[in-house]
């Protein structure tokens, strides 16, 4: 009886080590698109993206399973895949290396969180490797723990440590947490980091490009390099022409030009060399001094102000007689208003003018701007983006109305605006925003270029009220999104009970499989949502759906040790 016991013990501990294992693999098939980017992306620049953005890749929560809660693409093209919140608790780490003979990259699996007796059983194979204070420090920083940051440098952590290409002080500055670069300094952190791979960007670097301003200013007070270069040659102040270019404005070329650091020694450099572009104050000056010159038919300020922006012809005739003959009003207003806009110097200031009113969501001036220019097209672009793309990423959802009415964008809308502006926007925005734009006649079931919808994405970036208000304006509830799963297994993931709910009402099919064979039922008890799987049982799902690795719902609640749970699953008598 003893030994009958004892093998029916062992019996039960594999299958739960067996069971554990299958979650953890569903990180092989969530990765493997992620890893054919970061290799496309080596093979085309010869150096490994730094993280999701840099890989063209959604945030690191929007790849997510039944298992999984984020895929993390960190420095030198390390895949961190987080089966907690907490990021580090139980984690995989898939390290890249180049094959010397086929240039391909190979992965080797690591984890220092999960058990060695689960990972034996992963195919293929990962090894565990001890913790140690360097990865725990890292792990802290992750997630913003500066308690936790402050023990672990007492108790010997480096603050200067590489792991997985990167450092602590680099991982600081990239999530912007200003206390912790604080703390690592006074530490003894080094402000520029030594050379720690090939892409040789500094703390500071990955501070603007991030747009963490007061990290940024906090490094080049305590003295980081502006003259350091990375692998291409660029240095601080080449991000910040980059990063303001992409942000609009000069925020951080004046940053790393001025007072900020003391040990700056290459102000004559910068003043002979650089040639930063008209700040957006100087373009809304020129554009309503030139407007005022004009209405007030005062045609030498006029004449003088376009000849600085070398605009002028000589001589410059206006309908039919010269310029400074212009003086009888209000004939001359009208004339010399319709002739500015014919001068490129008017053009280009209205233009900046009037992206950074779209930008800064400021309805008065864009409605003022374009009752002043009948002429202007919201959807120009300027700095490769649209004034209207403007208004949308910066979840302007009162442009957006307001434009609506005029009617300048009903029916006028890109395909994939609701998308663009779901991956884009500040979330704490986007309800109100989506909306506008479905009442404008954005389509809500555009298909992406990576094959996600708007209701997917709402999912992905945990925006559930989105996502309902998506289905309302008619979403197609069984459309397969990107990663070949379904809205009703993803919500079910996520643990949106009200949109499960709103989804199977509006007809979505409860059994319904992913990639992996996972239904939303498996999804839900795999994160022990009571009420969800509650929910999908009184709909009808199978309770005896297997998936792939040939677990169902009971045998994962019974794994998880899921009582209640369990009981829901049995409560039918179909086991």
């Amino acid at each position: 009886m003893v030994a009958v016991g004892a093998g029916s013990l062992h019996s039960y501990h594999e299958r739960n080590l067996f069971v554990k294992a299958a979650l953890l693999s569903e990180a092989y098939t969530l990765i493997a698109p992620v890893q054919r980017q970061i290799s496309d992306h080596y093979v085309r620049l010869g150096i490994m993206p730094h993280d999701n953005a840099d890989a063209g890749l959604p945030p690191a929560q929007s790849i997510f399973g039944a298992s999984v809660k984020r895929v993390a693409i960190n420095r030198g093209g390390v895949l961190l895949v987080d089966f907690e919140k907490e990021i580090g608790k139980q984690t995989l780490t898939f390290s890249p290396s180049i094959n010397s003979s086929s240039g391909l990259l190979n992965w080797r699996c690591t984890s220092d969180s999960i058990d060695h007796k689960v990972l034996k059983k992963l195919k293929p194979s990962c090894t565990y490797l001890p913790s140690t204070l360097s990865s725990q420090l890292m792990h802290a920083i992750a997630n913003r723990a500066l308690p936790t940051v402050k023990a672990l440098l007492v108790d010997g952590a480096n603050a200067d440590a590489v792991v997985n290409g990167n450092t602590p002080l680099m991982l600081a500055a990239k999530i912007g947490e200003v206390s912790i670069v604080e703390q690592l300094l006074e530490s003894g952190a080094s402000v520029d980091n030594n050379a720690v791979n090939a892409e040789r960007r500094t703390p500071l670097m990955v501070a603007i490009s991030s747009n963490n301003a007061d990290v940024a200013a906090l490094l080049l007070s305590r003295g980081a390099s502006i003259t350091r270069t990375d692998y291409r040659g660029l240095t601080a102040h080449d991000y910040a022409i980059k990063t303001d270019r992409r942000l609009g404005g000069q925020r951080y070329v004046l940053m790393v030009a001025a007072r900020l650091n003391p040990d700056f020694a290459g102000r004559r450099q910068f003043a002979t060399n650089a040639r930063p572009e008209a700040r957006p104050e100087d373009m809304q000056a020129l554009y309503f001094n030139l407007r005022n010159a004009a209405k007030e038919c005062n045609t030498y300020r006029l004449s003088s102000l376009l000849s600085d922006q070398k605009d002028l012809n000589s001589p410059e005739l206006v309908a039919g007689k010269p310029l400074k003959d212009h003086k009888s009003k209000p004939e001359c207003s009208v004339a010399l208003l319709e002739f500015l806009t014919t001068r490129k110097s008017y053009q280009q200031a209205m233009s900046s003018h009037f992206a950074d009113a779209m930008q800064a969501c400021d309805v008065r001036r864009v409605e003022q701007i374009l009752e002043d220019n009948a002429t202007l097209d919201v959807f120009r672009e300027v700095g490769r983006k649209s004034h209207f793309s403007r208004a949308v990423t910066a979840g302007c959802s009162d442009v957006v109305s307001m434009l609506t009415r005029k009617q300048l964008i009903v029916r006028k809308l890109e395909e994939d605006v609701l998308i663009s502006a779901i991956r884009h926007a500040p979330q704490g925005k986007l309800v109100e925003l989506v909306g506008v734009l479905i009442t404008a006649g954005a389509k809500v079931n555009t298909v992406g270029q990576n094959g996600e919808t708007a209701l997917s994405l709402a999912i992905a970036l945990e925006q559930p009220v989105v996502a309902k208000y998506l289905v309302d304006a008619g979403a197609e509830v069984n459309r397969v999104t990107g990663n070949r799963s379904y809205p009703i297994i993803e919500a079910s993931k996520k643990g949106f009970e009200h949109l499960v709910n709103q989804l199977l009402q509006r007809g979505a099919d409860v059994d319904q499989q992913d990639q992996l064979g996972r239904s939303a039922l498996v999804s839900a008890v795999a994160q022990g949502q009571n009420r969800i799987v509650n929910t999908l049982l009184k709909a009808g799902a199978d309770a005896r759906q297997k998936d792939k690795n040939g677990i169902n719902a009971l045998t994962l609640a019974e794994s998880k040790n899921l009582g209640h749970i369990h009981s829901l699953l049995t409560a039918g008598g179909e086991f």
